[in-house]
Formats: structure tokens, sequence, C-alpha cells
């Protein structure tokens, strides 16, 4: 038997195919992206720059990049259920390696100049910053993203870099009180090729 997929809209006329029961791209990994794809667009680089997706362990050890972005697992295994499903398992717990795992990485592949971009639990944010200059970066910019109008922030949006003074930006709000989306989360949509 195979799993159940669903074809949903990821940016533009792009779709994605997702396992049904399986880990499923959400606004963590959207929003990191959208960073990435607002800086190749503000630096009129889109049509010059290519994206590499895959794991920074496989790179050469002398390969260097202006740009990492990375959405690591959220939760140290113990601190929740594990779900059966391994996909589900490794995209939510720390099961291959941490938030300082994937700081270290992207220190040793960055330009002199580059930024590396994650998000990572509002909760968890002293731990972030703390693993991210072990690695001996400093977060240079953050903002909270709540998912809808008087909510707490759920996950937050980081850019650490080799050296500099933090931003603090203000909160990204996702959803107005009654559901509907913020024009400030409509703006990263249009971004991405949404109407």
């Amino acid at each position: 038997m195979t799993d159940e997929l669903t074809i949903d809209a990821l940016a533009g006329d792009w779709t994605i195919a997702q396992r049904t029961a399986g880990h499923r791209h959400s606004i963590d990994d959207v929003l990191t992206a959208a960073l990435l794809a607002g800086n190749l667009q503000r630096n009129g680089l889109e049509h010059r720059v290519r994206a590499i997706h895959g794991d920074l362990r496989d790179l050469a050890a002398n390969e260097r990049f202006p740009l990492i972005t990375g959405s690591p697992p959220y939760f140290s295994p113990g601190t929740g259920i594990m779900p059966a499903d391994s996909q589900k398992a490794h995209a939510r717990f720390e099961l291959r390696g941490d938030v300082g795992d994937y700081a270290r990485c992207a220190a040793r592949h960055l330009a002199d100049d580059g930024a590396f971009v994650f998000c990572f639990p509002t909760v968890q944010t002293a731990r972030a910053i703390e693993l991210v200059e072990r690695a001996g970066l400093v977060v240079t910019r953050q903002r909270d993203v709540i998912p809808r109008e008087s909510l707490r922030p759920l996950f937050t949006l980081f850019a650490a870099e080799r050296a500099g003074e933090r931003i603090i930006d203000p909160p990204l709000v996702v959803r107005t009180r009654h559901g509907a989306l913020t024009e400030a989360m409509q703006a990263v949509r249009r971004r991405f090729g949404f109407s």
C-alpha cells in the first residue's frame, strides 16, 4: 500500500506533492524561504543566483555561500511524543542534530559576509541564540511570528552572521482575530506569486 498524497499550492503556479499523513510544509518553512526570496529579489539576483537545497554536511569543506537557510527540528528527544512516522519524527525531533549543529555547519560554509537564516520556537529563543553564539556566529536579526492576533509568538525568524549588532524587528502577525490574513502576510504571499 502506498501513502496517499495531496497536491498543494507552494508558490504561485508551483505545487508540492505531500504525504497526507507525513510531514507537510508549513508557515515556518514558507517564512524562512520568504526571507531568502526577498533578499534575492531586493538585490536583483533572482536570475543569477541558484538556491541549493540539501544537507550542509554533504558539502565539500571549501564551499562558501553568502546565504544559508534552514528549518531545524524544534524538539529534543524525550520532550514530547515521538511520531511513529519516520518523516514526521525527523522533521520535529532532533534525531540527526539540533540548531547548534545547523549553526556550526553554516559557520563552516558561510562567506565572510554571509548570513545563516533559520526559524526556531520563540520559547527557545535563548537556547537558539546560545547555540548560534557557540558556533561562532552572532544573531543580527530577530522577528517573532504570531499566528493570530491576541496569541503569543509561535516561532521566531533569525539571521546570524559572523559579526554585527542585533536588530529586533516588529512581530509578524499572520492572521487577524477573525482569521483573515494580515496585510503583512498577504505581502509575503504576493512575493511568492499568490494573489
